[in-house]
């Protein structure tokens, strides 16, 4: 984060970067090839399809670095949009379909944006009292059983899930239930009583899935 009075051109100068590093490492032991000050963007794009053409991860939205999602955002784009357009090409759905692509990954996008920015406002404090203060709360945390191990999990992720009312007419009336968020991948037994990946078992297309029933008799 550039503080007052430093520039880009400041930064990036020979000078000013032997002299950050110099508080670490012997600068003449080393040949610095490349400095860089980098700007970071949080930006979504307005609309994400103008008919056949589909905008996705970094065209879509640019993600800050600051908890490393932006990959992982770019794939989930890849695959909400993937098995839709192969299903409407098939024939097996309507082109309305392709629609609920940008309403989907928009809540989940949005909410994976908030969450870098607000990283960046914790990691970059200026004021020297508020950063001491930062470490010590962050080194309490981190030595606390329980939430140590939420943060080690990257727990402070969003969980990506599809709201209610943004799902592809489902009745909005029905009691809370697990439609919108992502199946677990547990191992679950094959018909021949072999343990197997429930992905791997079910495979490609849609399935129907009863947990204590058999749902062809729900």
């Amino acid at each position: 984060m550039l503080m007052p009075g430093q520039t880009r051109e400041y930064m990036e100068d020979p000078a000013t970067v032997r002299s950050y590093l110099a508080k670490y490492v012997d600068v003449d032991r080393f040949e610095i090839l490349r400095s860089l000050v980098y700007t970071f963007n949080a930006l979504i794009a307005e609309r994400w399809r103008d008919g056949r053409v589909f905008l996705a991860g970094d065209a879509a939205h640019m993600t800050p670095q600051f908890i490393g999602q932006g990959m992982n955002a770019g794939v989930r784009d890849a695959f909400n949009l993937a098995w839709k357009l192969d299903a409407v090409l098939a024939g097996s759905a309507s082109d309305a379909l392709l629609d609920t692509y940008q309403s989907e990954r928009l809540p989940h996008v949005r909410s994976m944006i908030r969450t870098p920015v607000r990283m960046k406002d914790f990691v970059s404090m200026a004021n020297p009292v508020q950063a001491f203060l930062r470490n010590a709360l962050t080194r309490t945390a981190m030595a606390t059983p329980v939430l140590g191990r939420y943060l080690r999990r990257g727990n402070l992720h969003p969980a990506a899930v599809v709201r209610r009312r943004q799902l592809f007419r489902i009745p909005k009336g029905l009691r809370p239930s697990p439609a919108g968020r992502q199946l677990p991948q547990p191992f679950v037994k094959g018909p021949g009583g072999r343990s197997e990946r429930l992905d791997d078992l079910l495979g490609d297309g849609f399935a129907l899935i009863g947990i204590g029933i058999d749902p062809r008799k729900s």
